[in-house]
């Protein structure tokens, strides 16, 4: 039978859902729970009557006395304020906020009754928060270190080599002195281009490390077209792009935009000299964490047989053309590394059609939500 008291009327301490409550004695003997309590921590009313609120309180705050404490304080005071874990009949621990009021029944008797609030989800809520704090202050502390790291090792070869560059404006009436400083000066220049390729495969390991965020398509699209204006504007070419389908994917932006200047670059290379260059990129979803990137053109277009050679390091087909031979060859490392591959639809003078699949990371959920309506894999 339930406890009465003239400050907890019998119908709401039954039924009360939300609010949970422990009521127990002087020396912390459990003496009433209702179904809220019975909710919470998943207890039964006969499984804690006459057992001590001691088996609620996690090992840690049996050590530093809290429940003897809270009672202490209530009978001193006439209430007591904690917040605390309780332990969950499962085992599992429950972060709540409790009033601890001291109250008389009917008949005068004293008793103890503990209002119990779930705080559980704001706690976690906020110990995700704190993590999250401390990876952001350490991404900040990182990117200082390697802005200064950076700054320290170009300092010396820079200085010599302005020091070289000194000498040789000096001393170019010497032809002997020259041939001395000449050696010096491409031996400081070839140093000093090691450092930086160094410092470039330092900074891609750490984007790497740093996770993948949520990438708007059209934004570094237009990027790249920017990027591309004056190769655009003497070829007289058409550009669209169709993000419809999907405008974000979770995806390195540096690897998003080199896939995109790449072959935009290339279908502007390698136009067809009869026609006007209509070049079109769209991007769709094709399976769960799967994304199609495809950039069709009109130009030169590739033989069967020559297909697998354009994603050669320094491979050119089309000698005519300026180039370095490194573009696609760039291209097929980032999506080899991610997992994903290349097709290629192709005919000589008619055009050609990349679709490069790509593995995409799912976006946590903050980022569903901020991605709004957007389409995001």
């Amino acid at each position: 039978m339930h406890l009465s008291s003239p400050l907890v009327f019998d119908d709401i301490f039954c039924n009360a859902e939300s609010t949970s409550l422990l009521i127990f004695n002087r020396s912390g003997v459990i003496e009433d729970i209702n179904f809220g309590f019975e909710k919470l921590l998943g207890y039964s009313l006969d499984s804690l009557v006459g057992k001590n609120i001691l088996e609620l309180y996690t090992a840690g705050d049996l050590e530093r006395k809290l429940p003897e404490t809270i009672i202490r304080r209530t009978l001193e005071t006439g209430a007591s304020h904690d917040d605390n874990y309780l332990k969950h009949r499962s085992g599992a621990v429950i972060w709540v906020h409790s009033e601890c009021v001291l109250a008389k029944d009917r008949d005068g008797q004293e008793h103890l009754v503990k209002i119990i609030r779930d705080l559980n989800k704001e706690k976690l809520l906020e110990k995700q928060l704190r993590e999250k704090n401390r990876e952001q202050e350490k991404i900040i502390l990182d990117h200082d270190t390697f802005v200064y790291a950076t700054s320290h090792d170009l300092r010396s070869p820079l200085n010599n080599l302005d020091a070289l560059v000194q000498n040789v404006e000096e001393s170019y009436n010497d032809p002997e002195l020259m041939e001395q400083l000449i050696p010096l000066l491409k031996d400081s220049i070839a140093r000093l281009k090691d450092k930086i390729d160094e410092l470039s495969i330092i900074g891609r390991r750490r984007e790497e490390q740093s996770g993948k965020s949520a990438v708007a398509l059209q934004s570094v699209y237009d990027e790249v077209l920017k990027d591309l204006e004056l190769e655009i504007a003497s070829s007289g070419a058409e550009i669209s792009a169709d993000f419809a389908r999907l405008s974000h994917i979770r995806f390195s932006k540096k690897n998003v935009r080199s896939l995109l200047q790449n072959f935009i670059s290339n279908a502007l290379k390698y136009r067809h000299p009869d026609r006007q260059p209509i070049i079109h990129v769209y991007t769709e979803p094709v399976g769960k964490g799967t994304i199609c990137l495809t950039i069709s053109d009109n130009g030169l277009g590739i033989k069967e047989e020559e297909k697998e050679k354009i994603f050669e390091m320094y491979t050119r087909l089309h000698t005519q053309v300026e180039g370095t031979g490194v573009g696609l060859g760039i291209v097929k490392k980032i999506v080899d590394n991610n997992g994903g591959r290349i097709e290629v639809e192709s005919q000589p003078d008619v055009g050609s059609t990349f679709k490069i699949y790509l593995i995409a990371q799912e976006p946590s959920p903050h980022e569903q939500v901020h991605a709004g309506k957007h389409t995001v894999l």
